[in-house]
């Protein structure tokens, strides 16, 4: 076997592996399910891929799209197999949502690659390292942990998660130079393939998009700043930056789209989205710094050493590997400024918007990527002037590990309530049962019972709202669960909490 083909069958192992453990955690340990009223309405929800002030998000292209998409794979494709709805639909939604993970994971492997002479065991362990970051960054007590891949319900992993993800892998094929070369012909797989990857992440969710926008802003600001340096003619910078010029340019227009849309007009408590910032900033501020301050310090111990064992092996290398050195002080550079412009754009995404939003956990992953990105690099760049240190590597992994892991149930489970996924989908078979049975018996409209979150009339009853009732009917029927549009009325009900077990309002 040559060794290009080794090298592409360890590299599909890899991704595999990385799936299926992924798929275990989203699909059994912690489920993803459908529960609240935006579960029930995006996952059969569709709209055309061009970005329209027609929609309550006019630039959210890509998770309104891929959602629903899953949606119809699970009714149509798996449901058709198994009979049982929820349970297709939770499996569907875990698989997708582990192979943009798989994807993260092998990305940073080929980043790695491009960028180090390191050996293949440590390419794949430095990304398993990587993997490790996000779940013990926020792993401060023995229970009810959040995570950087966690959400609060079925609906935010498709809104946030993955189009974080997608705009973190477009990043790293940018940082290891993997752009189609469109001023020549051919590879038109892989420029449409390109093409696609650029518009949906872009068009996909402004705390996403801003990972791409604000790190190719550090970067041309960075080649701009150079090319004054040395007197490169401004056309030259032009020509040699179209690509990621456009690519800011897309996403203003997805910007301007998202700012006069009915999303953006609800949450102005101001005039306008800029008195929106001035009043909402100390806030965004307070959650954005308050988060970062509760992460595990014993992993910030770690990537603070990292850098450090990096620097230090450059120093004691500094006569060998000049080149090196430049090449490592740079991508730090890059690294550090996208870190800070992300975090300003977040900032002040947040405060246009909803200040706590600068301190979730899943935003949280688009600034703290590059920190991550930049302690795996060193610990590669270590490892480049020092092979001996790859050997240590699957040390650190299994003792990152078991920092990470508790006696007891780590993390917080993937829904708003917080009960088991297990749970969750012995109540979204209740509603589909009550549709059924309402079906059976002829009726045109009939009394949901729903969960009662104990708010009384003047509540909302998320999860289970009272808005919910068209949109769970329009499902059901568009996934020919029923066969009829049937109105209900949401009926919050006591006896219905008491029949799951669900305590979270006494």
């Amino acid at each position: 076997m040559s060794d290009n083909k080794k090298r592409k069958l360890n590299e599909a192992l890899f991704f595999v592996l990385v799936f299926l453990f992924m798929f275990v955690f989203f699909s059994v340990i912690h489920p993803v399910t459908l529960l609240d009223a935006d579960d029930w309405t995006y996952i059969s929800f569709s709209r055309a891929i061009l970005p329209s002030t027609k929609f309550f998000n006019p630039a959210r292209i890509f998770p309104e799209v891929f959602m629903s998409f899953c949606g119809s794979i699970a009714a149509f494709v798996i449901t058709p197999v198994t009979g049982q709805y929820m349970k297709a639909v939770t499996a569907v939604m875990a698989a997708a949502y582990s192979l943009f993970i798989a994807a993260y994971a092998l990305e940073m492997v080929l980043f790695l690659r491009s960028r180090f002479r390191i050996p293949a065991i440590a390419e794949y362990f430095l990304s398993l390292i990587f993997l490790v970051f996000h779940f013990m960054f926020f792993r401060t007590s023995p229970s009810g942990n959040t995570y950087l891949f966690w959400s609060k319900d079925a609906t935010c992993y498709f809104y946030y998660n993955i189009p974080i993800l997608m705009n973190c892998i477009l990043v790293m094929r940018f940082m290891r130079k993997n752009i189609p070369d469109f001023s020549s012909e051919g590879e038109y797989l892989r420029k449409s393939l390109f093409i696609l990857l650029v518009y949906f992440s872009v068009f996909s969710n402004l705390y996403a998009s801003i990972i791409i926008a604000g790190y190719l802003a550090s970067v041309l600001v960075l080649r701009l700043v150079k090319c004054i340096r040395e007197k490169i003619p401004a056309v030259r910078f032009l020509k040699d930056n179209a690509v990621e010029l456009l690519i800011e340019l897309l996403w203003i227009v997805s910007a301007v789209f998202e700012l006069c849309g009915d999303r953006a007009e609800a949450a102005v408590i101001e005039d306008s989205a800029v008195g929106n910032i001035g009043l909402m900033l100390p806030e965004a501020l307070s959650a954005f710094f308050g988060s970062l301050r509760s992460a595990n310090k014993i992993l910030l111990l770690f990537l603070f050493a990292a850098v450090f064992l990096a620097v230090l092996c450059l120093i004691l290398r500094r006569n060998k590997k000049e080149d090196d050195s430049c090449r490592y002080v740079s991508m730090i550079l890059e690294c550090a400024v996208s870190f800070i412009v992300v975090s300003v754009l977040l900032i002040l995404l947040a405060a246009a918007s909803s200040a706590r939003y600068a301190g979730i956990s899943t935003n949280l992953l688009a600034v703290l990527f590059f920190v991550f990105l930049a302690a795996v690099s060193s610990l590669a760049c270590a490892a480049e002037h020092f092979s001996s240190i790859s050997v240590f590597l699957p040390f650190i992994f299994c003792l990152l590990v078991s920092l990470t892991n508790t006696s007891y149930v780590t993390f917080l489970d993937s829904n708003d309530i917080l009960v088991d996924g297990d749970r969750c989908i012995e109540i979204g078979e209740d509603l589909i049962a009550q549709f059924q049975a309402a079906e059976k018996e002829g009726l045109t409209e009939f009394d949901l019972h729903v969960l009662d979150t104990k708010g009384g009339e003047d509540s909302d009853n998320w999860p289970h709202t009272y808005y919910m009732k068209d949109r769970i009917s329009l499902t059901l029927n568009k996934h020919g669960l029923v066969s009829e549009y049937i109105e209900c009325t949401v009926c919050p009900d006591e006896s219905f909490n008491e029949k799951h077990g669900i305590h979270c309002w006494d």
